[in-house]
């Protein structure tokens, strides 16, 4: 996308207003700047492996606590995770309508204690 602004102070401005914020403005993201892309920084370095304490280096916070508030987790690898347990803890039944065992190699103590969850030994 191109975009070319003719006035003075945009030939000379600041990056932000003369050319983030008008095409966010353009692609519906009218709250986009330079905060935005502290947070995109953290999660996108995140989801590439970099270490937590590389990134806190990267963004400049002296708290790693402060770094994690910035980086924001993948609903889609959540999602994965979830589908992962749940195809681990959950039983699951044959054609005939006979419960099997569970796929993983679970203990004793991974299936105690849970309300409705199948227990086998």
């Amino acid at each position: 996308m191109n975009i070319h602004y003719s006035s003075k102070k945009c030939q000379r401005g600041p990056q932000l207003s003369c050319t983030i914020k008008p095409i966010a403005e353009k692609l519906g993201m009218p709250w986009m700047g330079w905060h935005v892309f502290r947070h995109t920084h953290s999660t996108l370095a995140e989801d590439l492996g970099m270490a937590l304490s590389d990134r806190q280096a990267q963004v400049g916070h002296g708290d790693y606590h402060m770094t994690m508030l910035y980086t924001h987790s993948d609903l889609n690898r959540r999602r994965r995770t979830l589908d992962a347990m749940a195809d681990r803890l959950v039983s699951h039944t044959s054609e005939n309508g006979v419960e099997s065992k569970l796929d993983a190699d679970l203990t004793l103590n991974d299936t105690k204690g849970y309300e409705g969850m199948p227990v086998t030994y």
